[in-house]
């Protein structure tokens, strides 16, 4: 159960992490674009 727990936040943390970095390259690209 706990290993249940803990990859679960490993893979929210991921997604996370990948999320915002699409989101931080998303705005650079617009940014140089404008």
């Amino acid at each position: 159960m706990e290993k249940s727990t803990s990859d679960e936040l490993s893979t929210a943390a991921v997604v996370s992490l990948n999320y915002a970095w699409q989101s931080k390259v998303l705005t650079s690209f617009i940014s140089v674009i404008v």
